[in-house]
């Protein structure tokens, strides 16, 4: 068996013809003949570009869309969904609240001139309060908030009466205070505050809607 030595300085056996070399030259030989690994330098470039992009949803970012979905959306359990309805407004409350009209007042002087509320049955508290049931929110101070006065419709004796609310202002009818339950009549002028305004009847005598026909 003839001995050799390699470039690096290790003896190389042959063997019936064949040479056996060091695992250090058979390690340069592959290496030189394998290409190159392919570099993942542009899909994590391109990653990066993707989380960068940011996409903007009403003017802001794709992180409020899932609060606005949420503010719309309500989700019961994992497989149902109800739409959250829009709270309704002042003027579709206030309806719902009247009911059926049996009458009006309309304001013949003060910053609400021109105006009208309706009325419905039973007790109708007046105030400025946007929670009073005839909200004379025009802009008059001098009015009580939240219960300047009632106007009471009574669909059994078929009256409309005024009473005096929980505050120390004044209400007052044709220029009269009132103290107690007052009977109103169409045409009658009631004063509060620094408005005056006129009263309207609907029901009476003549028609009343729990009358049937």
């Amino acid at each position: 068996m003839a001995i050799k030595r390699g470039e690096d300085g290790r003896i190389i056996e042959e063997e019936t013809g064949k040479a056996k070399v060091s695992n250090a030259e058979e390690t340069r030989r592959l290496k030189g003949k394998m290409p190159p690994l392919p570099s993942n330098a542009k899909s994590d470039a391109a990653s990066s570009g993707n989380a960068d992009k940011t996409v903007k949803v009403g003017g802001g970012k794709a992180s409020n869309l899932k609060a606005e979905i949420e503010k719309n959306v309500r989700t019961i359990g994992e497989e149902h969904t109800r739409l959250v309805r829009p709270k309704k407004s002042g003027a579709d409350q206030k309806d719902e609240e009247i009911g059926l009209v049996v009458g009006w007042v309309v304001v013949l002087e003060g910053p609400g001139r021109g105006c009208s509320r309706e009325i419905g049955y039973g007790n109708n508290t007046m105030g400025r309060s946007p929670s009073a049931t005839i909200s004379l929110d025009f802009g008059d101070e001098t009015i009580s908030r939240e219960k300047h006065c009632v106007l009471t419709y009574d669909p059994k004796g078929k009256n409309y009466f005024i009473s005096p609310g929980d505050s120390r202002n004044l209400v007052y009818v044709n220029e009269a205070p009132v103290l107690s339950p007052t009977v109103l009549q169409t045409g009658d002028k009631v004063g509060l505050g620094n408005s005056l305004l006129t009263f309207v009847a609907f029901c009476g005598d003549d028609f009343d809607w729990g009358e049937e026909d």
